[in-house]
């Protein structure tokens, strides 16, 4: 049994990212279930970003049609979840993991306030952030946090922003140290 949840998460303030502004945070809970044990998986393509929309997702994972790139992963993992389940065993070890800590990072949105929730950020803790960045909202801001946080690990993520002529600031933001720099086109 195809068990579908659905699940608005408000946001504290807008995510802005290159592509849109999110209030809130949607996301699907998809749930195999057989023999009276369910595995658990999620499928949660973001508003605006990439092929499906949690709207598809959803039209998929209820018809059984599963070949969109989010609802089949999430269907495939949440079998996965269930097998291991079914033996009562987790599965990360199930699939040859190991438990350590993991250091947190914090995405951050592509906001006038981003230098202040960078420090915001520093100051709880956080070691790792990721910057929205776009064209005009990019190399400055970059260059900024990172003189300021040296040894703080940042990535930026453009969400498909960047066209070849803008080149010239994607070579400037990697210059400047940065860890990564996802989707630029």
């Amino acid at each position: 049994m195809l068990h579908v949840v659905e699940l608005a998460l408000p946001m504290r303030r807008p995510f802005v990212t290159a592509t849109g502004t999110l209030p809130e945070r949607r996301t699907l809970l998809i749930g195999v279930e057989a023999e009276n044990v369910t595995g658990w998986a999620e499928a949660a393509p973001y508003q605006g970003q990439g092929p499906g929309s949690i709207d598809r997702v959803w039209s998929i994972a209820t018809s059984g049609e599963m070949d969109e790139v989010m609802a089949l992963p999430a269907v495939t993992n949440a079998i996965a979840d269930r097998t291991a389940c079914s033996v009562g065993e987790p599965l990360w070890r199930r699939l040859g993991g190991r438990r350590r800590a993991l250091q947190a990072g914090l995405a951050i949105g592509a906001t006038p306030n981003t230098l202040d929730e960078v420090e915001g950020a520093v100051r709880a803790g956080y070691r790792t952030v990721k910057l929205k960045i776009q064209p005009g909202h990019d190399v400055e801001m970059v260059r900024w946090v990172r003189e300021r946080f040296p040894a703080l690990e940042v990535g930026v993520d453009a969400n498909g922003s960047y066209r070849s002529e803008t080149d010239a600031a994607l070579d400037a933001i990697d210059r400047l140290g940065v860890a990564y720099i996802e989707q630029p086109y």
